[in-house]
Parts: structure tokens; sequence; C-alpha cells
């Protein structure tokens, strides 16, 4: 008995070779282990990017299409793409109760989706607004009235006492309204995490023989979507086309 209780007590360690073939075995099962937790992190990561920029650009999509079908336009315009930019937009018209002409700006402009109303006409105006005019009043007009009302400040803020500066200048931004083509005042029903690639443009193509604003034709939306997270970086990329 007591020679089997010296037996267990009994302090013996690892040969050397016996040491390299234990730590041989656990760095070749630990790198399995790894490999496959890695593969099983990367392909989880890549799987749900794919799944978010699908969602998105199903989003952004339909957005456009059930923005045109509710508002039911009688004529479209367009805003297209120039030299030094590459942010195009449609417009869609239609004639209220009132007479006059209301309008929303669908644009796809600093990687960002837009869709907001736009100033409408008052009664008695054009009934075909000029494509050109509507340009220049969505990204021209209103910087211009912004810096005029800054202007206006400032030589007000010089003849007027210390306590009529401070309210002139901590009141006169308030007013102040950013041009359409600006990214922070886009349209929360489209705001995405992902970005939308230069490449993404909104187009129109009139039936033949009819000019803008046209009352049928053919809209055309590609959407190249991209995403990154942990370094990788995922795009997608949409098209459609449907007729008005």
């Amino acid at each position: 008995m007591r020679k089997f209780a010296d037996l267990l007590r009994r302090e013996q360690g690892f040969t050397l070779i016996e040491l390299i073939a234990a730590l041989s075995l656990f760095s070749l099962v630990a790198g399995l282990i790894y490999g496959v937790m890695m593969f099983g992190v990367q392909s989880y990561q890549r799987v749900t990017m794919e799944n978010t920029l699908r969602d998105e650009s199903d989003l952004l999509m339909s957005s456009i299409i059930t923005e045109i079908y509710t508002f039911a336009p009688h004529r479209i315009s367009s805003i297209k793409a120039t030299a030094g930019s590459t942010d195009t937009a449609i417009i869609l018209q239609k004639e209220n109760l009132s007479g006059g002409t209301e309008q929303v700006e669908i644009a796809v402009a600093g990687g960002k989706l837009s869709i907001k109303e736009v100033a409408s006409s008052p009664p008695g105006g054009t009934s075909d607004p000029d494509p050109a005019a509507t340009v220049a009043s969505s990204f021209t007009a209103e910087p211009a009235i912004t810096v005029a009302s800054s202007t206006t400040v400032e030589s007000a803020t010089t003849v007027a006492s210390s306590t009529t500066i401070e309210s002139a200048t901590t009141a006169a931004p308030s007013p102040s309204v950013a041009p359409s083509s600006s990214p922070e005042n886009y349209d929360t029903r489209t705001s995405v995490s992902s970005m939308l690639e230069p490449s993404s443009q909104i187009t129109l193509q009139c039936s033949a023989g009819d000019i803008e604003p046209c009352e049928s034709g053919l809209i055309h939306i590609k959407l190249s979507l991209s995403l990154e997270r942990g370094g990788k970086l995922r795009q997608l990329d949409l098209e459609s086309k449907f007729g008005f």
C-alpha cells in the first residue's frame, strides 16, 4: 500500500522529446482553430456588409419610385451633370388646385440621395418652367441670397450699438437657407450608412419629339453604393429603368 501511495505522489516531468511533441501538437491545433475562427469572422462581416448594401439600395430605389408614384407629376425635367460636377437630379412638377405649380426635386449629389420639395410657382405663372431657370433657382439663387443677407448684417452691425450687434449677429444666420446640393440637409427618409459613388446618377429621357419638361419618357436610375468597415470596402451597383 505504501509503495502505491508513493507512486501516486511521485513528481515526474516531461522529457525534452515529449515536450517538443506536445508543443508541436498544440501549435498545430491552435493554428487550425484560429484559422477557422478568422474565416468565420470574415465571412460574417462580408455577408453582413453585402446584406446592408442590398437593404440600403432597395431602400433608396423604393424611395425614388414611391415618391414619383405618390406625387403623380404632370411633367418631369432634369438637371444634368456638368464638367465640374457629377450631381444629377429630376424635377417633378404638377399643378395644384390654386393654379400654381408644385415641384419635388430628387437629386443624387455629394454621395447622398435627396428627396425634397422645391418652392412652388405662384398662380398665373409660367405653366412649363424652363429647366435652366430651375437649375439657377436650385443651385445659384439661394447662395446669392445668403451672401446678400450676411453683407447687410455686417453693415448694420458697424453703425449699431454693441447690444444691437450681439442680437443681430446671433439672429442673422438662422434664416439663411443652404443650397439644395448640400449633403447636410438631405431627407432623413434616404439616410443610409453607405455612400453613393460619383458614378451614381438619375437621368431623364423624354419621348421622341418631346422636350423638357416632358409629360412622358424614361427615367434611368443608377446607384453605386460603397460601404467600408474594418478596413474592408464593399461595393454594390444597382440600375433600374421605368417609364412614366
